[in-house]
């Protein structure tokens, strides 16, 4: 008896029921599901390469950038590290110079990327954003890095310090000499 899958229910269905994939199949909508079908029926879902069955995505083989199609002939399932590796082998295909490919298509067509429309005001917001999370971070450690300083502790044991203790820098990272000597000396 033939296994037959039913048709999925928009983007939300589509990505529950092929979660194991990596990505869904371009941006088409409908039609994805039945591409997927097809797909998972001609490739029993594993990388063509290595047989992996997990972390798998899915490859044009002639690129949709460069007119190829989401048609079954022109896909292949490869692993994430043979879905890579596919794309340095060729200058042409590599996924940089795709993406660039894609976009000068889709700007040729009209399509408007990022926010020319208000961009001065966006480029203020974001600046104001930053200084004021950086204004905050500032307030919160400057009186630990003083009273530090004033026990006899350096910069770099300051920094050696908080990085024991678990404490991240302002971008998640760990600290360092010069991290504590700036934060110490910004002006509040």
């Amino acid at each position: 008896m033939a296994h037959s899958e039913p048709a999925c229910q928009g983007p939300a269905a589509h990505r529950k029921r092929h979660h194991h994939l990596a990505y869904p199949l371009g941006r088409q909508g409908a039609g994805r599901c039945a591409v997927m079908a097809s797909l998972r029926k001609k490739r029993a879902s594993k990388c063509a390469l290595c047989d992996a069955t997990t972390g798998l995505q899915v490859h044009h083989i002639k690129p949709r950038s460069l007119g190829g199609s989401n048609d079954p002939d022109n896909l292949i399932t490869l692993c994430e590290q043979h879905h890579e590796a596919v794309h340095d082998l060729d200058d042409e295909y590599n996924h940089a110079n795709l993406v660039k490919i894609g976009q000068a298509k889709a700007k040729a067509k009209g399509v408007v990327f990022g926010n020319p429309t208000n961009l001065k005001e966006a480029q203020a917001k974001g600046t104001a954003t930053l200084k004021a999370k950086s204004q905050a971070f500032t307030k919160r450690f400057q009186p630990s890095i003083q009273r530090l300083r004033k026990a006899g502790m350096t910069f770099r044991e300051i920094a050696e310090h908080f990085n024991l203790m678990g404490v991240p820098t302002a971008l998640n990272g760990l600290w360092h000499a010069k991290t504590v000597h700036t934060l110490a000396h910004r002006p509040v």
